[in-house]
C-alpha cells in the first residue's frame, strides 16, 4: 500500500518524463514555453514525435476560451487553433498525428473531428461527426476512437473513424469509451446499471472482445504511456492502480495518499502522481515504486502561486 504524507517526503530527482509548471513544459534540461496563459488557465499537454500539443482553456468562471497549440521541442509554435469549442487533443502511438473535435463554422454545423500532422500542423483529414457532442478519446492505430457524450446512465455509442480510408463506424449500446492506449486497448463503460453505478472494462480492439471487466473499481483514465489505469473503489473507499492488460490491482493508495492522481509511469517503472491536499491545496509531484517507497519529484507549489497548476502529460489538472 502507498500511504504517504507528501509534505514529509524527501526530494528526489526531477521527473524522467515531461511535466508542466511555472508556464513551461520541463523536458530534461529544456524548458518549452506555453503561449496564451493566464493565471486562470488550465493546461493539458501530450508529447508528439516533434514536440508537444498543448490545450489551454480558460476560465472556470466568466468568458471561456480554448486553444490547441502545436509546439516543437525548441519552443517554436507550429500552429495555434482557437475556436469556441476545441476539445483536448489525442496523439497517435507513433506521435505523428494529433486529433481533436471542434465546433462547426455555424450553429447549424455539427462538430467535426480533425486530424493534423504533428510536425507541420497541416490538416490531414476532417470529418463531420453527427452526434450531439463527440469527444476524441484516443487512437487505436490509424483509427480515432470517439465517444458520444451523453448522461452516464444512458446508452451511448463508440465511434471509430479510420483516418486512412475516411470511414466511420458506430457501435450502439452501453460502451462509452474513456481512453485508449494508442495501439489496441480501449477503456470503456460496459454496464451503466452495474453494481455501484456501473462497470468498466478493457476492450481488446485487435481481438474484438473484452479483455477484462471490473464492477468494483471505477477506472477513469490510463496512465500517460498506457501501462496502467487508475480508479476509485467506492466499496472500500480507496484509490487503486490497475494493470491495463490484466485488470489486476498493482497498487493501493491509503488515506494519506487520497489526493494523489496517477498520470504517468517513468521508463524504469516508477509511478508518478500529481499530489495535492492540505488546507492550502498545495501541489507537487510524487514518485513511488510498487513497493510503496516514495519521494517528491518536484518542489511544492502553493495553490496561490501565479499561473496554471503543475501537471503531467495526459492529465487535465484543475
Amino acid at each position: 500500500m502507498i500511504d504517504v504524507d507528501y509534505t514529509k517526503l524527501p526530494r528526489g530527482a526531477d521527473p524522467k518524463v515531461p511535466w508542466f509548471a511555472d508556464g513551461v513544459i520541463h523536458d530534461g534540461d529544456r524548458e518549452v514555453p506555453v503561449p496564451g496563459l493566464t493565471d486562470e488557465s488550465f493546461v493539458y499537454f501530450a508529447e508528439t514525435a516533434s514536440g508537444f500539443v498543448v490545450n489551454v482553456a480558460c476560465c472556470a468562471i466568466g468568458p471561456q476560451t480554448y486553444a490547441n497549440h502545436l509546439i516543437r521541442s525548441d519552443g517554436t509554435v507550429i500552429r495555434t487553433l482557437k475556436a469556441d469549442i476545441v476539445d483536448v487533443p489525442v496523439v497517435s502511438a507513433d506521435g505523428r498525428m494529433v486529433a481533436w473535435t471542434e465546433e462547426g463554422a455555424t450553429e447549424d454545423d455539427p462538430l467535426s473531428a480533425v486530424v493534423v500532422d504533428a510536425a507541420t500542423g497541416r490538416e490531414l483529414k476532417r470529418r463531420q461527426i453527427d452526434v450531439a457532442y463527440p469527444l476524441a478519446v484516443g487512437f487505436v492505430g490509424d483509427v480515432v476512437v470517439l465517444s458520444e457524450s451523453t448522461v452516464w446512465s444512458e446508452p451511448s455509442r463508440t465511434l471509430r473513424w479510420n483516418v486512412r480510408n475516411n470511414t466511420l463506424s458506430s457501435e450502439s449500446g452501453t460502451s462509452r469509451p474513456t481512453g485508449t492506449d494508442g495501439t489496441r486497448r480501449i477503456l470503456q463503460r460496459t454496464r451503466p446499471d452495474g453494481p455501484g453505478g456501473g462497470c468498466m472494462g478493457m476492450s481488446d480492439a485487435e481481438r474484438g472482445r473484452l479483455a477484462w471487466e471490473d464492477c468494483a473499481v471505477d477506472p477513469w483514465a490510463f496512465s500517460y504511456e498506457g501501462r496502467y489505469v487508475s480508479g476509485r473503489n467506492a466499496g472500500k473507499n480507496r484509490e487503486e492502480v490497475l494493470d491495463a492488460g490484466t485488470g489486476q490491482t498493482v497498487a493501493i493508495l491509503g488515506d494519506r495518499s487520497s489526493g494523489m492522481t496517477l498520470y504517468a509511469v517513468e521508463p524504469d517503472g516508477a509511478l508518478l502522481f500529481v499530489a495535492s491536499g492540505g488546507e492550502d491545496q498545495a501541489r507537487t509531484l510524487v514518485r513511488c515504486g510498487l513497493n510503496g517507497r516514495c519521494e517528491r519529484a518536484s518542489d511544492i507549489h502553493q495553490y496561490d502561486d501565479p499561473g496554471p497548476p503543475l501537471t503531467l502529460p495526459g492529465g487535465y489538472s484543475r
